[in-house]
């Protein structure tokens, strides 16, 4: 049987040469040129299979999988072939991730679509569902036109109209938080450890507060949350979150702490750590640092991400990766839902967290809800409930963001 890819000699009569791209460029040709011989490719899986194996397809990219084995049929911007388009938002077999990672897995076979379980690991499944969902949603948006804010102009979109005002153009340097003084001057936040005002008259008044904690500009850390206590009228507490630590020569270690005080002309006084967790903890991780802060009823409600410590944010005995909930004098309620669990600390409200950065509460219902950065493709609104856990890293909606899986169940 001759093919015209191969002229003169059977397409798999080098098989035995044990090249896994020839092997491969032989199978999945016979499949996609040969229509009798797409029912045969259960057949041929399981020993592309092994072959795959040897040589450690499971370290391949998602976008190098799509190249070498889905291109050819789906087209190498997706738009479709002798397979359907994977962009146009028509899914034949229904268009939910758990249904398109079947599709995946278990093929067609009267279709025509290859079954790849066996042959990509469900890791890689999962990460080709978030791949084909980013080239689906970059194919929807492609020349739309979206609204351009200038504050020249009035921005009309389709829930809300806006203008966008300058306040201050100069003069800060990477301003993180902003809280709203009664007087109707505003604190700004800047992450290398500056707090500084903004006048009523929108002028950035060049003296910052003296006396605040060390701060660590690490990575994404630094001087970060600033926010006013609910009665700050009457007792004038302005809560910060920072990056805690220490720095000896280049070897520097941190983590995520919470502190309120005073202000005073522009001194900060009467200091309270709120929660400072024990210098164990602290990392020279510069990623992941969470700090928002919401308050309601006499509780302050806060994020420490989980800085790049994956499974840590599995421990309930590190702070790493978990929603916080105390009384805002730093004390821990007594309903808390670990305060009575074995080595855990007793100040968690919830836990399994990557980096939420995003924390508000519904004043409608009192519920509370969490924005988290997740891995590439894997970002998350979640409603925080007592006691649960959110699933990182061992559940996630994402990838790594060089393409390569990380787990097969969101």
């Amino acid at each position: 049987m001759a093919s015209a890819r191969w002229p003169g000699h059977a397409p798999c009569g080098w098989v035995l040469s044990g090249r896994f791209e020839e092997i491969a460029d032989c199978v999945f040709g016979l499949i996609r040129e040969i229509p009798a011989m797409r029912l045969y490719s259960m057949l041929l899986l399981p020993i592309l299979a092994g072959v795959v194996s040897a040589q450690d397809i499971q370290k391949l990219k998602v976008e190098e999988i799509y190249g070498k084995y889905c291109a050819g049929c789906h087209g190498a911007k997706f738009e479709g072939g002798q397979g359907g388009s994977l962009v146009d938002g028509v899914w034949k077999h229904g268009g939910s991730d758990t249904e398109i990672f079947k599709s995946i897995a278990k093929g067609n076979l009267q279709m025509g679509m290859t079954p790849w379980e066996g042959v990509l690991t469900e890791k890689q499944i999962r990460s080709m569902v978030i791949f084909l969902r980013e080239k689906e949603k970059q194919t929807l948006v492609a020349g739309m036109e979206f609204p351009v804010p200038s504050p020249e102009t009035v921005t009309k979109t389709e829930l809300h109209d806006y203008r966008i005002e300058m306040v201050v153009e100069n003069g800060l340097e990477k301003p993180w938080a902003i809280a709203f003084l009664p007087d109707g001057r505003r604190l700004v936040t800047e992450k290398p450890g500056r707090l500084r005002f903004i006048g009523t008259d929108g002028q950035l008044d060049p003296q910052p507060v003296q006396g605040i904690p060390p701060v660590m500009d690490h990575g994404q850390g630094g001087l970060m949350e600033v926010a006013l206590h609910p009665g700050y009228a009457e007792n004038g507490w302005v809560y910060l979150g920072l990056s805690d630590g220490t720095r000896q020569g280049n070897d520097l270690r941190c983590i995520t702490a919470v502190v309120r005080g005073r202000i005073k002309g522009h001194q900060w006084t009467d200091q309270e750590w709120i929660y400072r967790p024990d210098p164990e903890f602290r990392s020279s991780s510069g990623a992941h640092f969470g700090t928002r802060f919401v308050f309601d009823k006499g509780y302050i409600y806060f994020v420490i991400g989980e800085r790049g410590g994956l499974i840590q944010a599995q421990d309930l005995a590190r702070p790493n990766g978990k929603i916080f909930r105390l009384h805002d004098d730093g004390r821990v309620p007594a309903d808390n839902p670990f305060l009575h669990t074995p080595g855990a600390l007793p100040g968690i409200w919830s836990y399994g967290h990557r980096n939420p950065q995003g924390l508000a509460m519904d004043p409608r219902d009192g519920l509370l809800y969490s924005t988290e950065h997740g891995p590439r493709g894997g970002d998350e609104l979640n409603l925080i409930m007592p006691g649960r856990n959110y699933g990182w890293p061992v559940i996630t909606h994402g990838m790594n963001y060089d393409g390569t899986p990380m787990v097969g169940i969101t």
